[in-house]
């Protein structure tokens, strides 16, 4: 608890709390007032894995989705939309293969 009566958790996607480590995607933060709660998605862009990580397993959940294998839903279908235009397409799988080459860096 901070100061005034402010409650601040922060769950994994499991619902469980989390103190430490890094942020991932699927991680919710709550921000609890006397006058009300919010709950908020963490999203990485390029981390539809939701490891907190860029990294090719991303590349290949893209890549699945794209291909119609595993759709990606939710925040997940969020953080691997890298250009944020509403759709995942070819585009954002070179962008994070490009990422995971350290050619150029997604940014936040």
């Amino acid at each position: 608890e901070y100061g005034n009566g402010i409650q601040v958790s922060l769950k994994d996607s499991s619902n469980n709390n989390v103190s430490s480590g890094i942020l991932k995607t699927g991680y919710k933060l709550t921000i609890t007032t006397n006058t009300e709660t919010k709950q908020y998605d963490i999203l990485i862009f390029g981390d539809p894995s939701g490891d907190g990580k860029i990294t090719s397993l991303d590349y290949v959940k893209i890549k699945n989705h794209i291909l119609n294998r595993t759709a990606l839903s939710g925040v997940y279908y969020n953080a691997a939309d890298i250009d944020k235009n509403g759709s995942i397409t070819s585009l954002d799988y070179v962008k994070i293969k490009n990422h995971i080459l350290g050619r150029t860096t997604i940014s936040q």
